[in-house]
């Protein structure tokens, strides 16, 4: 199995919990794409490690604010899909 790379497309993922419409649950997965890419990011230029909460700060510093369960949601995706390893 090839490595992941930061430009790989990650695969959109929504935990389906609410009853939502098509147009909407679409746009849940887009949303949760882009968070998901955004975390990426700000991992790989902390290559020292960071917890779920010092993510949550730094992405609420530089994008509009999501929930830290959000961002603990696109960890648990990253590492899912092997984008990003706890160590």
């Amino acid at each position: 199995m090839q490595q992941p790379t930061l430009f790989d497309e990650i695969p959109a993922v929504f935990y389906k919990t609410v009853n939502l419409p098509a147009p909407e649950l679409r746009a849940a997965r887009q949303s949760n794409n882009v968070q998901n890419t955004r975390v990426l990011a700000i991992f790989s230029k902390h290559p020292d490690g960071l917890t779920p909460f010092e993510a949550s700060r730094i992405y609420n510093g530089q994008y509009p604010e999501i929930p830290l369960t959000s961002v603990r949601r696109a960890v648990t995706d990253l590492e899912k899909s092997g984008r990003l390893e706890k160590t």
